[in-house]
């Protein structure tokens, strides 16, 4: 038989599904190639800025390294080192370094001292705007420059220093803590700070210029309590819990 040519496309066209009225499957178009969206541009590392002041022969300098911290709160942190600074350099090391820095920034701790340099924590800062006393007790630690202390007696001092120098402890909430079961003299901070004040009051002593002169020249011991108030320190405690009370500064 012969077909003709036309015929033989017909065929051909059918075979390969082409044409109407029968099924057809056809390859699938390849999907175009995804694009990632691009990261969101960071935000910009701020600049820190930094200021240095003299008044005096003391030099502050205040280096800003996050922002949000009231700058009127970084005021009241270099009038407050001028002002204090100076006066526990002479009550308590006139040898004290005469240069200082702060730094204000991303921090583990809310403040800490090292050498002749202070760390504050900004994000406490801008929570906590007045609470700007928290330089007297890390300037105390400047001061102090212990080579070698009991812990609890170097952080209690730090903050006898804050109860008696501070200007604006009420306005930040911050104040000693009295006596509570289970605590102890060793609590340091607060706990130490009111039993220092409250042992000065009671025995007319100047305990604490006492035992940091001990603690300074190296002399320290537990004895120096004894001597001086004719007691020992947790005979002192015992006596303190039982009359926490203490006389109107």
């Amino acid at each position: 038989m012969t077909i003709s040519f036309a015929l033989a496309l017909a065929l051909l066209a059918c075979a390969c599904g082409g044409g109407s009225g029968g099924s057809s499957t056809s390859a699938a178009e390849p999907n175009p190639p995804s694009i990632a969206a691009p990261d969101p541009t960071p935000a910009p590392t701020p600049t820190p800025t930094t200021d240095c002041q003299t008044r005096d022969v003391y030099t502050l300098c205040v280096t800003l390294q996050s922002p949000g911290v009231n700058l009127e709160t970084v005021g009241h942190m270099k009038e407050l080192f001028f002002s204090v600074y100076p006066q526990l350099a002479d009550r308590f090391n006139r040898g004290a370094p005469l240069s200082v820095y702060f730094q204000i920034g991303p921090s583990t701790y809310i403040a800490g001292a090292s050498g002749n340099s202070v760390t504050y924590q900004a994000a406490w800062l801008i929570a906590h705007p007045q609470d700007y006393d928290v330089v007297v007790h890390e300037v105390m630690h400047i001061v102090q420059s212990y080579s070698s202390s009991p812990g609890w007696l170097t952080e209690g001092i730090a903050d006898y220093v804050r109860y008696h120098y501070g200007v604006n402890n009420a306005a930040a909430g911050w104040q000693l803590q009295p006596p509570a079961a289970g605590q102890s003299y060793t609590d340091g901070y607060g706990v130490t700070a009111r039993f220092l004040v409250w042992v000065e009051a009671r025995y007319k002593v100047e305990l604490v210029d006492a035992l940091h002169g001990a603690i300074r020249g190296g002399s320290y011991d537990a004895g120096l309590w004894i001597l001086l108030t004719g007691k020992s320190v947790g005979e002192l405690w015992s006596e303190y819990v039982a009359d926490p009370a203490l006389a109107a500064p």
